[in-house]
């Protein structure tokens, strides 16, 4: 009888020492379970859903959620259920697109058809004193606007504001890019009526941007599109007269000088509103100041072109 205990007892010990692991198996395999269920729950395809947002799960993040995109920027392109979606305008709402063959590849964003992208900007010329410049009166710019291999040229561009900021005359505008499709990434050259040509390729610009391409972005509406403040780094005047014409050609030398310190001897001068080709600093008056101005932008010489 003591030896039927002792053996009942030894099963009981063995049925124990099996048991506990097979349970702890058990016990994990359905928290797998559960953890699973949960990311499949979790990663519920909505391309859009109700509030616009794109939620896609073909395929699903790594931790089993779907991927979130919101439509904010005019002709993101994102992929959503196998499908390739637009957006249109800043918070607006995806659009299918079959057009567009996005997997995989990059699209750049273009302005849809009939739609005008335009930039806001804001400039200064080098050495204009804003207390001293009655004949700073809309002096003629010249664009280049420069996107993914797409170029276009605007001539004769007359901001249509001024104000004085920090003790510096500043011009402000927009510009409507008419035949220009890109919208980021874009490179503005600007060049004024006496001054070489400038590259921007960002906001709030302090020197040369020394870069290929750019960083401005633009959209359809003036309203939206940001203001690009690119007076920090001022038009550098000096470009008067070319080599071989009275043309400019984005170069300054010893034809500049020679025109603008000519003039200056005789000391040229003109009624307030007015405009003389080597008045520099648009006091309506030619003078060594105008010399002295060329001078210091002699370091650089030539337009930036690139």
């Amino acid at each position: 009888m003591k030896g039927y205990r002792q053996l009942t007892l030894l099963y009981g010990l063995l049925l124990m020492v099996v048991a506990i692991p097979v349970a702890i198996y058990l016990v994990e395999q359905n928290a797998d379970s559960r953890n699973m269920a949960a990311n499949k729950r979790g990663c519920v395809e909505q391309c859009p859903g109700r509030d616009g947002v794109l939620r896609n799960c073909t395929p699903p993040e790594a931790d089993g959620s779907s991927e979130d995109s919101v439509c904010n920027v005019a002709n993101r392109v994102q992929m959503c259920g196998g499908k390739c979606y637009v957006c249109p305008s800043p918070n607006g709402k995806w659009k299918v697109d079959d057009a567009l063959k996005c997997a995989g590849t990059t699209v750049v964003p273009s302005i849809p058809a009939g739609q005008v992208g335009v930039l806001n900007y804001q400039i200064s010329f080098g050495g204009v004193n804003p207390n001293n410049a009655q004949c700073t009166i809309d002096w003629p710019l010249k664009f280049i606007i420069l996107g993914d291999g797409e170029t276009k040229v605007y001539q004769n561009v007359i901001p249509k504001n001024k104000f004085v900021l920090n003790n510096k005359m500043v011009f402000i505008g927009s510009l409507k890019l008419t035949g220009f499709t890109r919208l980021n990434n874009l490179a503005v050259f600007i060049r004024g009526p006496k001054h070489l040509q400038v590259k921007y390729g960002k906001n709030n610009q302090t020197g040369s941007y020394n870069q290929a391409g750019g960083e401005i972005m633009v959209t359809e509406s003036e309203a939206l599109s940001p203001l690009y403040d690119f007076s920090g780094y001022p038009l550098m005047p000096g470009d008067v007269v070319g080599t071989y014409s009275e043309q400019q050609d984005d170069m300054i030398n010893g034809v500049d000088f020679s025109y603008i310190k000519l003039k200056s001897l005789e000391h040229e001068t003109i009624a307030d509103g007015g405009n003389l080709k080597a008045d520099l600093d648009g006091n309506c008056q030619v003078n060594s100041n105008d010399v002295n101005l060329l001078k210091i932008t002699l370091q650089d010489r030539q337009g930036q072109l690139y």
